[in-house]
């Protein structure tokens, strides 16, 4: 009786160990997920900063429960464009004066497209918006704005291919909590 006693006692040991193990595992793991997250965004989007991703990611920790979630927010194309692009004119009576044209756009890093319905207006609020006006639309309202791609946008693309590293690492600091 006095072995199961002390074989129990050790299990409840081993008990309160692997908590404190996956406790710790999770926090680490948490952090790591977030800032392996905004590097692959930052990595393949075009954004300004990593602060933009960091601040629309958001990390949860519960019991035995890690979530991490993006907010959506669209962001205005015109946040993208590289340059603008100009041709020749076709009127007559101004032959050879340079008109635009459209916009370089680069949504992704390192890819630009062109493209040339693309045109720069003030909005309503006083913000430069990049309008789009496909060909053959002659209205003059106010016309349909671009826009870039979102940080939740693009925590869905790339979560299948974080996740992997994310599980290696999560293992790796449970196995090291556990010692």
């Amino acid at each position: 009786m006095k072995g199961l006693k002390i074989l129990s006692q050790e299990l409840s040991a081993f008990k309160l160990g692997n908590k404190l193990a996956i406790k710790v595992a999770l926090a680490e793991t948490g952090q790591y997920a977030k800032k392996a997250f905004v590097d692959d965004i930052f990595k393949r989007y075009n954004f300004s900063s990593r602060d933009r991703a960091s601040s629309a990611i958001k990390l949860s920790i519960r019991k035995n429960h890690v979530s991490v979630s993006a907010k959506h927010k669209t962001i205005n194309a015109y946040s993208y464009v590289k340059s603008p692009v100009h041709r020749a004119s076709k009127n007559k009576r101004t032959p050879g004066k340079r008109v635009m044209a459209g916009y370089n756009v680069s949504y992704l890093r390192g890819k630009i497209t062109y493209r040339p319905a693309f045109f720069k207006f003030i909005g309503r609020n006083g913000n430069v918006l990049l309008g789009e006006r496909p060909e053959g639309n002659k209205t003059r309202g106010i016309p349909r704005t671009a826009i870039g791609p979102s940080i939740a946008g693009a925590f869905g693309v790339i979560k299948d291919q974080t996740t992997p590293s994310i599980m290696k690492f999560l293992n790796k600091s449970y196995l090291d909590a556990l010692k």
